[in-house]
C-alpha cells in the first residue's frame, strides 16, 4: 500500500512509526504547510514532501491517504481523495461537527473506502472486553474516566485546538471520544445526552478542558463519562462495564490491562500484540487490498459523533438532549 500522509503533526508521526511494523505499507508522500514539520517528516520516512495536499492528488500515485489535519478540513480532504478512488484513513473525529460528518457519509462515492482511526477497537484487551460483554447478564452501566493532562504547548503548537469552529470541541471530542466509542460498542447507539463542560486551566480557549456527561443508550444502560486535560498526575483511561452477573474493567492504552469480576474473558487471537495503531493500520491496509472492512468505517464512527454533539448541545442549553440516528 502506497500511503500519503496529509498533516505531519504528532498523530501522523505515531502512524508513521506504526507503518514500519505493517507489511506492504510504505509512506511515499507527506503534505503540510509548515515547511519545518513537513521536511522533518519526509526525511524521517523517506517520502516526497508537498506544501499543499492538493499537490499530492496530481503528483503522486497513492493507494491510500492518512488525514491528520484540523477537524474542519476532514470532509474536504477525504472527499477529494475518495473521488479519485483513493482509500482514506481519517484521524478521529470524523469532522468538526456532526453535520459535516453526516454530509461526508452522504457524499462519499458509492465504492469509497473511508475509515476512522479509533484505534482502541484494535487493543487486544478491549477486544477481550467486547467479546465478554454478553457474559455479564443484564448491563447496568458503563463508567469512563479519561484523566489526562495537556499543558500550554497543546494550544500554542496547534492553535486550532482552541477553536470550536476548527476543532469541534475540546477534551470530550479530542481525548474522551476514543473511550466513549468503546462504551457505545458495549451499550449500543446513543439516544440522549446530558452534560456539563468547563474551562479550568486553559481559560483563553474556546474549547473545554473538562467535561462530564451521561449518555443514555438504546440498550437502557447509561454511559457516565468524565474527560479531562487538567489531571495531574495524568493517569490511564479506564472503562468499567457493570452487569448483573459480573464486571469488566479496562485500563490503558499504555500497559493495557483488563480485569474481570465473576466473568472470564474468552481467549482470542488478535490481529496484533503491538500498539493498536499498528493493528488499526494493518486492518485498513487489508481493506484497501480487497479484504474485509476495518473495525471502524466512517459510518461506524457516527454514533460517537452523535453522542458528543448532543452532549455539547446539552451543556449549552442546560437540559438533556435527544439524539436522532437519521442522516437528514
Amino acid at each position: 500500500m502506497r500511503l500519503a500522509v496529509v498533516g505531519c503533526g504528532d498523530a501522523a508521526r505515531t502512524v508513521g512509526l506504526a507503518s514500519r511494523f505493517v507489511r506492504r505499507c510504505r509512506i511515499v508522500a507527506a503534505a503540510d504547510p509548515d515547511a519545518r514539520r513537513r521536511a522533518a517528516f519526509a526525511r524521517a520516512f523517506d517520502a516526497a514532501g508537498y506544501r499543499d495536499w492538493r499537490e499530492v492528488l496530481d503528483a503522486e500515485r497513492v493507494d491510500a491517504v492518512y488525514v491528520a489535519v484540523p477537524h474542519d478540513l476532514h470532509r474536504e480532504v477525504a472527499l477529494a481523495f475518495a473521488e479519485r478512488g483513493t482509500g482514506v484513513l481519517l484521524e478521529k473525529p470524523v469532522a468538526a461537527s456532526l453535520a459535516d460528518a453526516e454530509r461526508l457519509v452522504r457524499e462519499q462515492p458509492a465504492k469509497a473506502k473511508i475509515a476512522v482511526n479509533y484505534q482502541y477497537r484494535y487493543d487486544p484487551k478491549i477486544a477481550g472486553m467486547l467479546d465478554a460483554v454478553d457474559r455479564l447478564g443484564s448491563l447496568f452501566y458503563v463508567q469512563v474516566i479519561v484523566p489526562w493532562y495537556r499543558d500550554a504547548t497543546y494550544h500554542d503548537e496547534a492553535a486550532w485546538h482552541a477553536s470550536v469552529a476548527r476543532s469541534g470541541g475540546g477534551t470530550l471530542l479530542t481525548q474522551g471520544s476514543h473511550a466513549l466509542d468503546i462504551a457505545l460498542c458495549v451499550c449500543g447507539p446513543p439516544v440522549r445526552a446530558t452534560a456539563r463542560v468547563f474551562r479550568r486551566l486553559h481559560t483563553s480557549s474556546d474549547t473545554e478542558d473538562l467535561a462530564s456527561a451521561i449518555v443514555e443508550t438504546e440498550s437502557g444502560a447509561p454511559v457516565f463519562i468524565t474527560s479531562s486535560m487538567v489531571s495531574r498526575p495524568e493517569a490511564r483511561t479506564s472503562i468499567a462495564v457493570y452487569g448483573s452477573t459480573g464486571s469488566l474493567v479496562y485500563h490503558g492504552p499504555q500497559r493495557a490491562r483488563l480485569r474481570a469480576y465473576r466473568v472470564r474473558p474468552p481467549r482470542r487471537i488478535v490481529l496484533s500484540q503491538l500498539h493498536p495503531y499498528v493493528a488499526s493500520l494493518a486492518g485498513f491496509r487489508d481493506w484497501i487490498e480487497g479484504g474485509s472492512p476495518p473495525r471502524c468505517t466512517v459510518t461506524d464512527a457516527l454514533a460517537v459523533m452523535r453522542a458528543v454533539d448532543a452532549a455539547y448541545r446539552s451543556a449549552r442549553s442546560g437540559t438533556g438532549v435527544g439524539i436522532s440516528g437519521a442522516l437528514g
